[in-house]
């Protein structure tokens, strides 16, 4: 989940992501700050809906979407896209361990 932080935060850029991922200006965000291009924000996104539906699977939806709303506050300090939601992430992590221990 560490990765996860790194590549959440919002912003607008004019690098062309999916329409169909809600991930996308997150996505660009990173592009912008760190370097990156169109397949490098496909994939992000990609990776984004990944979590998101491993969330979802193990019933932590709510947890990622915390580490989401945080991220999102994210910012770029000399090319370092991030944001301190490790507590976010702790929750996230602790909420899939436990429902995989059910399934």
């Amino acid at each position: 989940m560490t990765r996860l932080t790194t590549l959440l935060a919002a912003a607008a850029l004019a690098f062309v992501v999916p329409a169909c991922s809600e991930f996308g200006s997150v996505c660009k965000a990173q592009a912008a700050c760190e370097g990156g291009n169109d397949k490098d924000i496909a994939a992000c996104a990609e990776s984004f809906e990944g979590e998101e539906n491993a969330s979802d699977a193990y019933g932590c939806l709510d947890k990622f979407d915390a580490v989401a709303t945080c991220a999102a506050g994210a910012t770029c300090v000399n090319g370092n896209f991030s944001a301190d939601c490790s507590a976010q992430e702790k929750d996230l992590n602790d909420c899939i361990k436990a429902g995989s221990a059910k399934k």
